[in-house]
């Protein structure tokens, strides 16, 4: 497996102050890419369909139904605001926002040796947004996190895959 290089944008808290650091992380092919608008007013989400999905899953998993979970009342504006982000990501998968063409490696050689007509290039879907409500719904998604992990159901499933 090929591994690259990418930069992350990374919200941080030490002594009670919010920080913005750009981190660069190795990482397999497979990933979701976060990158700086055109404008630079926000950021733009972009993927395969399976990360996409992925995503979308997590957020769903994490949030709270304000019909079965009376007792976490109080949380269902902020799981409102990040299930309006799982619904922007989920129009980006459905080829409503913005999509790419990404080289994907495939040759005449290969498709040759592996006796195959394939694509060589992958769609990667997309979708901006705003740096204010990124930021407010990372912080919300943490809070969601811990409020499924001191409930009793576990919150880390295959829609969620955490790595060390």
């Amino acid at each position: 497996m090929k591994i690259q290089q990418h930069c992350f944008l990374v919200l941080k808290e030490e002594e009670n102050i919010c920080r913005m650091n750009i981190v660069k992380v190795e990482v397999l092919n497979e990933m979701i890419e976060v990158s700086l608008t055109k404008n630079l007013a926000g950021i733009m989400l972009s993927g395969d369909c399976n990360d996409l999905d992925n995503i979308i899953k997590s957020l769903y998993t994490i949030t709270i139904n304000e019909h079965a979970e009376t007792k976490n009342i109080k949380y269902i504006d902020m799981s409102t605001r990040v299930l309006e982000l799982a619904y922007d990501i989920r129009h980006a998968l459905q080829g409503d926002r913005g999509f790419e063409f990404i080289d994907n490696g495939m040759t005449k050689e290969i498709m040759k040796y592996h006796n195959t007509i394939a694509s060589n290039k992958n769609v990667y879907y997309s979708c901006s947004y705003i740096f204010t409500e990124m930021v407010y719904c990372m912080l919300a998604i943490n809070e969601l996190i811990d409020l499924k992990a001191r409930g009793k159901k576990s919150v880390f499933n295959k829609a969620i895959q955490c790595s060390k």
